[in-house]
Parts: structure tokens; C-alpha cells; sequence
């Protein structure tokens, strides 16, 4: 097979920001288009701002995936389940949206450790060993790899946090951002 030969997949987005600047309202301006898999509540957002787009927002297929109680999570798979079946039905042919967006990576990689932690027999009082962390990553990244191959656009969003950093050379401080995942600074 040549390279001109290869199937074009749709692209994969990550869109990220500080908590609160309408990631997910701008995501949702893709309406009847869009699956929406809301993990922390940015639905609710869009949902309520009044704008130009808001019909449109009002259009999006949203499914709630939130964990009330963490010492019995079902968020992570809950979107694990739904991202396969989103998958399978790709293969058939039969997935009416254009578009899936989960909201958000942050919200789902603490999910997902609690989920770890649950099966494990750790209650919430203990800290997570490094392999708890570990499994909990690969989950995420076992997910991410299935959500990236699916034949339509995805889009990812995650938060941001700032972060301080001093310069060695000159012994100033400066700012610089990261993606919020729970537990990365290990």
C-alpha cells in the first residue's frame, strides 16, 4: 500500500484551558452532530449561556457519567462501556453522530485511579501505591487509544493548571502550563 493509499481517519482535537473559559460550550456549538460524554459537569455550562449558538447547543446528545460516591466510581466505566459501543457501531455503519467529545480527561483520570482503587480493596483514606498509578494510566491510555481510532472526530478536553517554575540561570519565576491529570506530578 502506498502512502496516498492510506485511509484518512478524522483528526483528533485536544482542547484545553483553565476550568471555566467554554471549552465545552464551544465543543457543543456542533449540536445534533455531537455525543457529548460529560464527566464533571461542563455541559451544564453550555447549557445555560445565552448566546447565538444556543440552539444549537441544545441539539448535542449529552450522557452523564459522574461519580457520587468515590468509594464506588462508575464514571470511568461507564465511558469505557460507551466508547466500545460507539465503536461497534462505527463498524456497522449505524452511528448517527459525526463527532464525540469527552469531557473531561481530568475528571475521567481520577475516575479511573478510583476505579483501581476500588477493585483493589483500598478505601479512599489510603494512599494509592505506585502501582495503583500505574494500572490507573493504563487504563486511561488503553481508552485514549480506542477513542483516537474511532472513524469520526473526537475531541478531548482537559484542563489546565498554571504551574510555577524558577530559572535556574536567572532565579526568576515563570509560569507554565500542564494538563491537569490527578496524580501526574508523580
Amino acid at each position: 500500500m502506498k502512502l496516498s493509499e492510506t485511509p484518512k481517519l478524522p483528526p483528533s482535537i485536544l482542547l484545553y484551558g483553565r476550568p471555566g473559559t467554554a471549552k465545552t460550550a464551544l465543543v457543543e456549538t456542533l449540536g445534533s452532530r455531537l455525543e457529548l460524554l460529560d464527566c464533571d459537569a461542563g455541559s451544564e455550562t453550555g447549557a445555560s449561556l445565552r448566546d447565538c449558538h444556543y440552539d444549537k447547543r441544545r441539539e448535542v446528545d449529552v450522557q452523564v457519567f459522574r461519580d457520587i460516591d468515590p468509594s464506588r466510581p462508575t464514571a470511568f466505566t461507564s465511558v469505557k462501556r460507551r466508547v466500545l459501543e460507539i465503536s461497534n457501531l462505527c463498524q456497522q455503519k449505524k452511528y448517527p453522530n459525526q463527532a464525540l467529545c469527552i469531557d473531561s480527561l481530568s475528571s475521567l483520570s481520577k475516575s479511573s485511579l478510583w476505579t483501581i482503587l476500588a477493585n483493589s480493596g483500598f478505601s479512599l483514606g489510603q494512599n494509592p501505591q505506585i502501582q495503583h498509578w500505574g494500572l490507573a494510566i493504563s487504563e486511561i491510555d488503553q481508552l485514549m487509544t480506542l477513542f483516537r481510532s474511532l472513524p469520526i472526530v473526537t475531541i478531548l478536553i482537559a484542563h489546565t493548571q498554571i504551574n510555577d517554575l524558577i530559572d535556574e540561570a536567572t532565579g526568576k519565576k515563570a509560569d507554565f502550563v500542564s494538563i491537569s491529570v490527578y496524580g501526574k506530578n508523580l
